[in-house]
C-alpha cells in the first residue's frame, strides 16, 4: 500500500473516532429514555423486558442499515475480483468506495454514534467483567452473585423481586431459590477489607440501580464471571485506576475499544494492503452475530481478536516471533483463538511432509509462544496466585458443558437435530470433523505460513461453539483474500446471509440454528478454495515476494 493511501485511510478512519462527540449528551440521555419508554407497559407503570419479535427499536434499524452496508460492499468486492477486466480508473473509484464502505462499516456498529446503549456503561456485561475483575481477589470466578446480593441488601436494594426469585449458583451452575444463596453470601463482609467493601457496594449499586425492573429480575440467572485469568489481571488492572463516579472515565472504559480497534485495522492495511484492510472492516463493523446490542460499550472485550489480528500482520510481515506471541496471547484471553496457532503449526507439518520444511521460522513462532506463556503466567501467578488457573479450568468446563440457545457452530446443530436413538451426538460430530480435517490437510498444500494461521478460523465452528458474539473472529479469515479474493466474496456473502436470516428470524432463537448452519457451509467453503492454487480461479499473480523478517 503505498504511503499516500495508507495516510488518507489513516486521516478518515481516526475521523470516525471523533463523531462521538458529534451527539451531546442531552441528546444521548434522550435516546435512552426513548428506547426505555418503548418498553413501558400502560398497566404495570414500569418497564417491562421487550417483546421478542419487535422491530421498531434502534437495533433492528441499525441491521438494516448494516445488511444494505454489506450487500453494497459485496457488489463493489465482486466487481475486482478479475482485476484485469476492470480499467485503472475503475479500479480508483472501486478503492475508493471500499475505503467509504469500510469507515461507513465501522461506524454502523455503533450504530454511527447516535444511538447510546440504553444503560449506558451500567450494562449487565460490564457488571460482569468490571467488577468481576475489579474484586476478583475476593469473589473468584464464584463469588460475584452471593457476594452483590448482599451488598444490594445491606443498600435495601431487595433483588430479584417475585414471589419466587431465582439466582443461578455458580458453583453448580444450577439456578436455585434465593435464600441459600443470599445465605452462602452472609461472610461476604468479611472476604473484603472496609474499604474495599464500602468500594464494592458502591460499585455494584452504579450498575444494579441503573437497571430497569426486568434487567434486575433477569441477571441472576446469567452465567457469572468466567473470562481467563489473563483477561483478569488485565480488566482488574484498568477497573482498579477508573472509578465510576467520573463521567470521563467511564467514557474512556467504553470507548477505549474503538481506538484500539481502528488501530488493528490501520495494522491490517498496513500488512496485508489497503483492499484487505477495508475488507476486514467491513466483515467486522456489519457483524449481525457480534453487533452492538450483544458487544455495544463494553470494555477490553476485543482484546483476543485485536491479538489475533496483530499475531497475523506480524507472520505476513516475516516476524514470526511476534506473530506466535499475539496468536498466543489471544488464546490466552479467549482459548478458541488457539485454532489460530493450531493453523500455523498443522501448515508447518504440511510443508514437512511436501518438502518444504521451514524449520528456523518454526523455532522462532515456538519461541515467541513459549516465552509469552511464561511471561502472561508469572505475571498472574505473581499478581492473583495459582488460584484463578484451577478455578478458571472447572468453570469454563461447567460453563462448555451448558446448553446455551445461543451458542453458534457445529455442535450447536446437531444438538437441535431430533435424536434418533442410534448414533451419539458425540460420533456425528467427530465424523464431521474427520472430514473436515482431510478438507483442511487438502487446503494447506499451497499455503503460506500466515495462510495456514489465518485459516485456522476455520476450524472454529467445528471443534467448539462459541456463542454468537465471538463470532467477529469470522472477518479474520478475510485477510485470506489477499492471494485469493474469491474468499472475499464468500466471507462478505456469509456476513449478508447472518444479516438476512437475522432480520427475517429476528431476536428467535431459530436465528441461532440458521447462524450455525451458515458458519459451517462458510467454513466449509472457504478450505475448499484454499486448495485449489492462488490465482488459478481469479486470473491473478501470485503474491510477491514477502517481506524480510523485522
Amino acid at each position: 500500500m503505498r504511503m499516500r493511501e495508507r495516510f488518507i485511510f489513516f486521516l478518515l478512519l481516526m475521523g470516525t473516532l471523533v463523531l462521538p462527540t458529534a451527539a451531546s449528551q442531552a441528546e444521548i440521555e434522550q435516546i435512552q429514555k426513548t428506547e426505555f419508554s418503548r418498553q413501558a407497559t400502560s398497566t404495570a407503570g414500569e418497564e417491562a423486558p421487550p417483546r421478542p419479535n419487535r422491530r421498531d427499536t434502534p437495533d433492528f434499524e441499525a441491521s438494516l442499515i448494516r445488511s444494505a452496508l454489506v450487500a453494497l460492499a459485496l457488489g463493489v468486492f465482486a466487481l475486482g475480483v478479475k482485476k484485469n477486466r476492470l480499467s485503472h480508473t475503475a479500479r480508483r473509484l472501486r478503492m475508493v468506495a471500499l475505503v467509504l464502505l469500510a469507515l461507513g462499516a465501522y461506524a454502523s456498529y455503533y450504530q454511527f454514534f447516535r444511538l447510546g446503549h440504553p444503560h449506558g456503561f451500567s450494562t449487565t456485561d460490564n457488571f460482569h467483567y468490571y467488577v468481576g475483575s475489579k474484586y476478583f481477589a475476593e469473589l473468584g470466578h464464584y463469588g460475584l452473585y452471593e457476594c452483590s446480593l448482599s451488598a444490594l441488601h445491606d443498600r435495601g436494594v431487595r433483588v430479584p423481586a417475585g414471589p419466587d426469585p431465582r439466582v443461578r449458583d455458580l458453583r453448580s451452575m444450577e439456578v436455585s431459590q434465593l435464600g441459600p444463596i443470599r445465605k452462602r453470601g452472609a461472610d461476604c463482609r468479611d472476604r473484603f477489607s472496609p474499604e474495599r467493601w464500602r468500594s464494592f457496594s458502591q460499585d455494584v449499586g452504579f450498575f444494579v440501580e441503573k437497571w430497569p425492573p426486568h434487567v434486575r429480575n433477569a441477571i441472576w440467572s446469567d452465567h457469572g464471571y468466567h473470562p481467563t485469568p489473563v483477561w483478569t489481571f488485565i480488566g482488574a488492572s484498568v477497573a482498579a485506576r477508573i472509578s465510576l463516579e467520573d463521567r470521563n472515565h467511564r467514557r474512556f472504559l467504553t470507548r477505549i475499544d474503538r481506538v484500539l480497534i481502528a488501530a488493528t485495522l490501520l495494522a491490517v492495511a498496513w500488512a496485508f494492503g489497503l483492499e484487505v484492510g477495508c475488507l476486514v472492516a467491513i466483515l467486522w463493523g456489519t457483524g449481525h452475530l457480534w453487533r452492538y446490542t450483544w458487544m455495544g460499550d463494553a470494555y477490553l472485550r476485543h482484546l483476543w481478536w485485536m491479538a489475533s489480528l496483530l499475531g497475523l500482520c506480524a507472520l505476513r510481515r516475516g516476524a514470526t516471533g511476534w506473530g506466535g506471541a499475539g496468536l498466543t496471547i489471544a488464546t490466552a484471553l479467549r482459548l478458541f483463538p488457539g485454532a489460530l496457532g493450531i493453523g500455523y503449526l498443522a501448515g508447518a507439518l504440511s510443508d514437512a511432509v511436501r518438502g518444504r520444511w521451514k524449520g528456523r521460522d518454526v523455532f522462532r513462532f515456538a519461541l515467541g509462544s513459549g516465552c509469552t506463556v511464561v511471561a502472561l503466567g508469572s505475571v498472574v501467578i505473581f499478581n492473583l496466585g495459582a488460584q484463578p488457573f484451577v478455578e478458571f479450568a472447572a468453570k469454563i468446563g461447567e460453563f462448555t458443558a451448558l446448553s446455551a440457545t445461543n451458542k453458534v457452530g457445529l455442535g450447536a446443530i446437531i444438538a437441535r437435530l431430533p435424536s434418533s436413538g442410534t448414533v451419539q451426538p458425540g460420533l456425528w460430530r467427530a465424523g464431521f470433523i474427520l472430514l473436515f480435517a482431510a478438507l483442511y490437510w487438502r487446503g494447506l498444500r499451497d499455503a503460506r505460513p500466515w495462510e495456514a494461521a489465518a485459516l485456522g478460523f476455520a476450524m472454529i465452528p467445528f471443534i467448539t461453539d462459541p456463542t454468537n458474539y465471538y463470532y467477529s473472529f469470522f472477518s479474520m479469515g478475510a485477510v485470506l483474500a489477499h492471494r485469493r479474493p474469491i474468499i472475499g466474496v464468500i466471507l462478505l456473502s456469509t456476513g449478508l446471509a447472518w444479516n438476512l436470516s437475522g432480520l427475517w428470524l429476528y431476536r428467535s432463537y431459530a436465528e441461532f440454528t440458521c447462524a450455525s448452519v451458515i458458519a459451517v457451509l462458510a467454513a466449509t467453503w472457504v478450505v475448499w478454495v484454499m486448495g485449489r492454487p492462488a490465482g488459478a480461479e481469479v486470473g491473478l499473480a501470485t503474491e510477491p515476494n514477502a517481506q524480510p523478517p523485522l
